[in-house]
């Protein structure tokens, strides 16, 4: 047999299945290792969620329905590690469409002007990681 090389995966590692790892110790593969619980299981499997996001855009229908079900298991998953039933999360999630509506629309808002100091002012302004506050113009 040849050298062996190493792969690193991402900057930091990244959450690995189950079948996937015992798959790399059967085929003789030596991974470098952690595993991780609680807070950083929790940080690790929301980081795999924009993989899976960033992998769904390619492929055919059935690789879209495989990713899907990635992203499925990873909120199932979050779930689970928060103590939530998933009967729970569909309650919300019909409550919240009920009251808030659904995407099929694709209504997609570049920016909003609101007046302020009133209560979406408040709101958005303390979200500054989705929401920038643009400056006046100043227009004569």
């Amino acid at each position: 047999m040849g050298n062996r090389v190493t792969y690193k995966y991402g900057e930091d590692g990244k959450l690995v299945r189950s079948g996937k790892f015992e798959r790399m110790l059967a085929d003789g593969q030596e991974p470098d290792y952690e595993v991780v619980a609680g807070d950083m299981l929790i940080e690790r499997t929301m980081r795999k969620l924009p993989e899976e996001r960033d992998e769904f855009g390619g492929g055919d229908r059935a690789h879209k329905v495989e990713e899907l079900g990635d992203m499925l298991e990873l909120v199932e998953f979050l779930a689970y590690l928060s103590g939530i039933p998933m009967f729970e999360v569909a309650q919300a999630q019909e409550a919240k469409r009920r009251v808030a509506g659904d995407f099929l629309d694709g209504i997609v808002v570049r920016a909003v002007t609101v007046n302020e100091g009133d209560e979406w002012d408040r709101y958005y302004g303390e979200r500054p990681g989705v929401f920038i506050r643009l400056e006046p113009s100043h227009e004569p």
